[in-house]
């Protein structure tokens, strides 16, 4: 803008100089104040040079593009975890008989690793059964079986003390069996049996209990066996 302003200004000057040689051939003109041409010029070109700027378009300003924002992450859903109806988990028995059957033990108290003072009154502490558990017999197998006993009460045992049968499969051809002999507390006594093995093959149990003369429960064992 202030470059524009010097050019027309020197422009204005020089044409006025041009003017002025001129008029000097002329006939005498009455005096002109110089300051007031200067003025007058100065005038005229400040009113030229804000027409030209008012005409001249207005600069827009170019706005600043915008900043996208970044999408924002959709947070997982939390996935639902099923509730399993238990009843639907329950089996429903099959009809008919089983194909094969599956031996459930009794709890069989094992002998114990140290010694204890005797118990008041009748109690037994089962030692070991022969053969032991798994063996294996032929059909119809005649065997001896032994099982063995330690008086761990404070009672005397005597023939009124014994085995009776308690369950499973029966092996023998009598259901008890007496004590041929007294058993003091701390003494061991072994029952010597005569069992034979069922005629079917598959997978047996038998138990039987230890007993005082009026029938109370002492001790039980179970031996378990096989005939193939």
């Amino acid at each position: 803008m202030m470059m524009t302003k010097k050019i027309l200004t020197r422009l204005f000057l020089g044409g006025l100089v041009l003017a002025l040689a001129a008029c000097n051939a002329a006939p005498v003109e009455p005096t002109v104040d110089a300051n007031m041409i200067y003025t007058q010029a100065a005038q005229t070109v400040e009113a030229q040079l804000t027409l030209t700027a008012a005409a001249q378009p207005t600069a827009t300003a170019t706005p600043e593009p915008t900043a996208t924002p970044e999408p924002t992450a959709t947070p997982e859903l939390p996935t639902a975890t099923p509730t399993l109806d238990p009843t639907a988990l329950a089996l429903t028995p099959l009809s008919g008989s089983p194909t094969a059957a599956v031996l459930v033990p009794p709890t069989q108290a094992a002998a114990p690793t140290q010694e204890s003072g005797p118990k008041p009154g009748d109690n037994a502490t089962f030692l070991y059964n022969v053969p032991a558990d798994g063996k294996k017999l032929a059909p119809k197998e005649e065997f001896l079986f032994a099982v063995g006993w330690k008086n761990s009460g404070t009672t005397t045992w005597n023939s009124s003390y014994g085995m009776v049968y308690l369950g499973g499969t029966l092996t023998t051809t009598y259901t008890s069996i007496k004590m041929e002999k007294d058993v003091k507390p701390g003494e061991k006594y072994e029952f010597n049996m005569r069992m034979y093995a069922p005629e079917k093959p598959g997978k047996y149990i038998t138990r039987w209990k230890l007993v005082n003369p009026q029938g109370v429960y002492m001790n039980e064992f179970y031996f378990q066996f096989i005939v193939e």
